[in-house]
């Protein structure tokens, strides 16, 4: 019989029961017996009368509990037709006579259409379908009887069906048979009980897959999941051997270039994933109380602090003659006004006032030159800030970050652009310096932050190396890389009252937010 649509009148898909099928006038039980295409009409107008309710009324007719019962046992019916429903797509596979519809080429794809859902929805239907027709005997009439639900059977054709030797281990038995007691010896034994051979006999007649559906009738889909994988750990070392090594082969990582900054992709196999997740979550640590970016915003910061601290202390490319390092290049002309305007309003500003976005300091309108003096040639022929690598220009908060904590050199050009002086790296503290603010320090000193030292760098605190702070551990404090970039940006100030006092532009100190009790909230 031919059942590709059996709504009356051919109804379109989603409409149940446009209207009584006079068929369904006979008895309940005559139902029951009645040939498929009345049973699936009369399901539809029952579905269809069940649906038909408001769920306001629901909620004025019918207790919440009981509207959950009904729910579950509800949900119990779909899987077992869900379950009815994947036998009947094998079966019209095997016909054959899709085929003749030419406006598709496999039986997927006519599932897709026939169905109105996606192909890939389709896909995962149709090989879940014949996985159970052709592997997963026991798994199907399971489904079929309500026992267990699409979920357990998905994890069992996933994952316990994924090579020959698997498969094959399914359908073994259970049991050994020289380790099955024989049920004679057992009933002459003295000692021995009926109940015990019936339970090894049931034992010897079980498969390895009647195992594994017990297991997921008794068990949540999780714990079924992890029995199923050491299974086929079991069955099929040598499967797991190979997946690795083909996810091995396949691990890529890309950081391209893109519109205000990079985009990254790749796949990593589960060792790499492992470890990059552990460095990850590490270097996350515990945010601070008044920290409100996001989980994501964080692990990107922290996929930051990783490179800092490979590259800051030469943990990576020891081997090259300059080691691996963020590199900026900046004229003397623009250096200068770096030098002079990042320490904010202190004195040899000239009048510049900090700006709060993080931009840099705006200057006085007063002592503003007139923009016909401006020597524009001269200004656009000085090359900008850029990163080594020739891209840019480098932000102006990154640009100050980059001074106040990075080690700068001195290279002279001639007029030929050949190198006449190369100047040695200053202002940087000492690694003995540095062993002095983890010492007192201990973490980074800023307001309910407890990043670790290897997370930190050393700051120039009340008063800014350009203007004229000292290098020393009276002015220096850890500040997490995170919040190095914050004081900087947000001009906010530091003093030293035998602890470091953090405070706005305002004048107002920034105080660790206090952690109170669940229950004292309540």
């Amino acid at each position: 019989m031919d059942t590709t649509d059996m709504r009356e009148g051919g109804a379109a898909p989603g409409a149940l029961a446009p209207a009584l099928d006079p068929r369904l006038a006979q008895p309940f039980t005559d139902l029951l017996r009645a040939p498929l295409d009345v049973q699936i009409a009369a399901m539809e107008a029952l579905a269809g009368s069940i649906a038909a309710v408001d769920p306001v009324d629901d909620m004025f007719l019918h207790s919440g509990p009981e509207l959950g019962r009904a729910s579950v046992r509800t949900d119990q019916v779909v899987q077992v037709l869900q379950a009815k429903r994947l036998g009947w797509l094998t079966a019209e596979e095997a016909d054959g006579r899709w085929a003749t519809d030419h406006r598709v080429r496999t039986y997927t794809q006519h599932v897709a259409r026939s169905h109105h859902m996606s192909f890939s929805r389709a896909q995962r239907e149709v090989r879940l379908a014949r996985t159970l027709r052709d592997h997963l005997p026991a798994t199907a009439r399971a489904l079929r009887s309500g026992r267990i639900g699409i979920e357990q059977a998905e994890i069992l054709a996933t994952v316990g069906t994924t090579s020959e030797a698997r498969r094959a281990a399914l359908g073994s038995l259970a049991a050994a048979q020289d380790q099955v007691p024989d049920p004679d010896d057992e009933l002459d034994a003295a000692a021995g009980s009926p109940a015990d051979v019936d339970v090894d006999t049931e034992l010897a007649q079980l498969t390895v897959e009647d195992l594994l559906v017990q297991h997921a009738v008794e068990h949540s889909p999780e714990e079924l999941r992890r029995v199923v994988k050491h299974f086929a750990a079991v069955a099929d070392p040598e499967a797991d051997e190979r997946g690795f090594t083909e996810a091995k082969e396949r691990e890529y990582l890309d950081v391209d270039r893109t519109l205000g900054g990079f985009n990254v992709s790749g796949f990593l196999c589960e060792e790499t994933g492992q470890l990059f997740r552990a460095a990850i979550e590490a270097a996350v640590g515990v945010p601070a109380a008044d920290d409100a970016r996001s989980g994501g915003q964080r692990r990107a910061q922290a996929a930051g602090d990783l490179a800092r601290i490979a590259l800051n202390q030469g943990l990576v490319g020891q081997g090259q003659t300059v080691r691996p390092h963020l590199g900026v290049l900046i004229g003397p002309a623009e250096f200068m006004h770096l030098a002079r305007t990042c320490g904010g309003d202190a004195p040899g500003n000239h009048g510049e006032q900090p700006a709060l976005d993080g931009s840099l300091p705006v200057p006085d309108p007063s002592i503003l030159p007139a923009v016909a003096v401006i020597d524009w040639e001269a200004a656009l022929n000085q090359p900008p800030a850029t990163f080594i690598d020739g891209s840019g220009p480098v932000p102006p908060s990154l640009m100050r970050r980059i001074a106040c904590s990075g080690e700068i050199y001195r290279i002279i050009f001639g007029p030929d652009s050949e190198i006449l002086n190369v100047g040695r790296k200053y202002r940087c503290f000492t690694g003995a310096q540095r062993r002095a603010l983890v010492a007192r320090d201990r973490h980074c000193t800023y307001p309910s932050c407890t990043a670790p030292p290897a997370l930190c760098e050393a700051h120039h605190a009340e008063r800014h190396w350009a203007d004229g702070g000292l290098t020393s551990t009276d002015n220096g404090a850890l500040l997490c890389f995170f919040h190095h970039e914050h004081v900087d940006t947000h001009h906010i100030t530091m003093t030293w009252t035998g602890r470091w006092r953090f405070h706005r532009p305002d004048g107002t100190e920034i105080t660790a937010a206090k952690h109170f009790n669940r229950r004292q909230r309540q």
